[in-house]
């Protein structure tokens, strides 16, 4: 039905209705609504995909028109991570930050002005850290593992230690490190 109901519709109704698609697929797949990203549910078993890959079909068509925002990328990329799909969560959110290199802020910070703009950036963001220390076929896996490290790094950098995004962004630093072999290092966090 709500597949239908996207045909001929204006883009701004497709993103609304992949939207509450991505939705009715949490609700099926009995995410928490306090969730603000797949990174808090690492041991989701996915009972039905049906609801996420139409959602993903309505953002691919946005795509395809060339009429993409940052939100949609989000939805598309967040959807992707709750089904495993790292390597195209990844493209996706590194895509979205290319777009958005303003988050990056002086001093291996994320920019604040940014995020009160943009706050759905910070989860995002996270997210991507969380993509990068994924396993993978093909690519760096050191290198992104590398680059999984800074972004966590970044958003430790930002946010205060004890805010939610602060102690994932905490966890995602030590896990990391442990993966890079870089144990004396992840040890510090860990104190």
């Amino acid at each position: 039905y709500y597949l239908r109901s996207a045909n001929g519709a204006s883009e701004a109704d497709i993103a609304q209705i992949a939207e509450r698609l991505m939705v009715i697929g949490m609700v099926v797949n009995l995410v928490d609504e306090k969730f603000e990203g797949w990174f808090e549910a690492p041991e989701l078993r996915i009972q039905s995909a049906e609801a996420w890959e139409s959602a993903l079909d309505l953002y691919g068509r946005l795509a395809e028109k060339g009429v993409s925002t940052y939100k949609t990328r989000i939805g598309r990329a967040r959807i992707l991570g709750y089904m495993g799909r790292w390597a195209e969560c990844e493209g996706e959110l590194r895509q979205l930050f290319n777009e958005n290199k303003n988050l990056l802020g002086a001093n291996r910070r994320l920019d604040s002005a940014a995020l009160s703009k943009r706050p759905e950036l910070l989860s995002a963001y996270l997210e991507w850290g969380f993509a990068l220390g994924k396993p993978t076929t093909g690519g760096d896996e050191k290198s992104r593992r590398a680059n999984a490290t800074d972004v966590f790094n970044r958003i430790g950098l930002s946010l205060p230690a004890d805010s939610k995004h602060g102690w994932y962004a905490r966890y995602g630093q030590i896990q990391t490190l442990y993966d890079r072999g870089l144990y004396d290092e992840a040890k510090g966090y860990l104190r």
